[in-house]
């Protein structure tokens, strides 16, 4: 018999580079089994270094922190991983004048000021990189420009009356006279005496989620300081209206009843809306589909009861309209639509169709009762027969009844 032994190497006996290769050898593992992710492609949804921004991944860049004057703007990523900047507006520096963001200057474009327009005598002006006059080189104080001392409130609701009152005063004592200015979008009110003055708008249903711009000028006998705020108008969610309620029907025993809800969104553009049945003093089961369809059946013969339907919409938050269904159960009898003939001559058959209906829509069955006639009773189909006889030469000057 062969015995193969093994040798077992030491710790002791490992060389020390060896035992530090094997130690980073493990931590290379660890590192390896870790989740991480490489440096993808543009597209994977993943931001990148050298991409600006990968599908929905921005970094936390928003319109605002570029430098854009619409801060909520809705910043977008091209296909090549780039800012798509088309919705955050202009930024001071974009060659565009925009006086409706306070802008004095753009460039080489000062809107036809000059150190004079400005207060001074004369002199060179020009535009700094904050897109503000630089007065360094005007020379001489002169007339002082009018003074806005009141600011406009940057948002407005929908339906609400947005009311601003302004106010503003010349350095030099000048009377200055108030007024609105010619980029105007708002299409306010103004109503003013010297240096102060009130601006008031209603915007209506359709302008919420959009913008305007305030424009208001004060000058005096020389210089005009213009105020400029753009607006944005906010949407205010607006209650459901059921139209149709609230109401009574009629409703037949033991048969399917149908009721249709009608209810309006007043909102631009209309919210969804959603339709549940919130109490019921009936003694059956009622549904509503999401249409606003009530569907149930009475059980007894003689009830009535109510339905208390809401109507609610997908607004933030979300509002809702509530009205009574109320319902009357019957089981009313069912009726005879002809009417007999009374008189029949001897020899001469006598025939008579027949006709009994139900206005609750119920089925009805025709049976023969007392007969002194002996005439023959033939059922038709539900609802309808014909009877007949004939009578005879005795039977002439006598009565009978069927």
């Amino acid at each position: 018999m062969q015995i193969h032994t093994t040798s077992t190497l030491s710790s002791a006996h490992i060389p020390s580079r060896l035992l530090l290769l094997l130690f980073f050898s493990a931590l290379l593992q660890v590192a390896c089994d870790a989740d991480t992710k490489s440096v993808g492609h543009c597209g994977d949804g993943f931001l990148d270094p050298s991409e600006q921004c990968d599908g929905t991944d921005f970094g936390g860049t928003t319109c605002g922190t570029l430098g854009h004057y619409n801060s909520v703007g809705h910043l977008a990523c091209n296909a090549d991983c780039t800012f798509n900047l088309t919705e955050c507006g202009g930024f001071c520096g974009d060659g565009v004048l925009q006086l409706m963001y306070a802008e004095d200057c753009e460039g080489d474009d000062l809107n036809d000021a000059t150190c004079r327009s400005e207060g001074y005598h004369g002199g060179t002006l020009s535009c700094g990189d904050d897109c503000r006059f630089i007065t360094d080189l005007c020379t001489g104080m002169g007339n002082q420009r009018p003074t806005f001392t009141t600011t406009p409130g940057p948002s407005a609701q929908e339906n609400t009356q947005y009311v601003y009152s302004a106010a503003c005063s010349d350095p030099d004592g000048d009377d200055v006279t108030l007024s609105i200015g010619d980029s105007d979008t708002c299409y306010g009110e103004f109503t003013s005496a010297g240096g102060s003055g009130v601006y008031s708008f209603t915007p209506d249903e359709s302008q919420g989620g959009t913008s305007c711009t305030l424009h208001l000028s004060c000058a005096d006998a020389e210089i005009t300081e213009h105020q400029m705020q753009v607006v944005n108008i906010q949407e205010v969610n607006q209650a459901p209206v059921i139209a149709n309620l609230p109401a009574s029907i009629d409703a037949a025993w033991a048969l399917p009843t149908e009721f249709d809800v009608t209810a309006e969104d007043p909102d631009q553009p209309a919210n969804s809306l959603f339709y549940e049945i919130t109490a019921s003093t009936c003694s059956f089961d009622a549904t509503i589909n999401a249409y606003g369809r009530i569907a149930f059946t009475c059980l007894a013969e003689d009830e009535t009861c109510d339905l208390t339907i809401r109507a609610y919409d997908n607004g933030t938050p979300v509002m809702s309209d509530s009205e009574a269904l109320h319902i009357t159960c019957a089981n009313r009898d069912p009726a005879f639509t002809t009417t007999p003939a009374t008189v029949v001559e001897e020899h001469q058959e006598y025939v008579y169709d027949i006709a009994c209906d139900d206005p609750d829509g119920h089925s009805v069955a025709l049976t023969r009762g007392s007969d002194t006639c002996g005439g023959t009773f033939t059922p038709v189909s539900a609802g309808r027969a014909t009877y007949t006889f004939t009578p005879d030469e005795a039977r002439g000057g006598t009565t009978c009844e069927a």
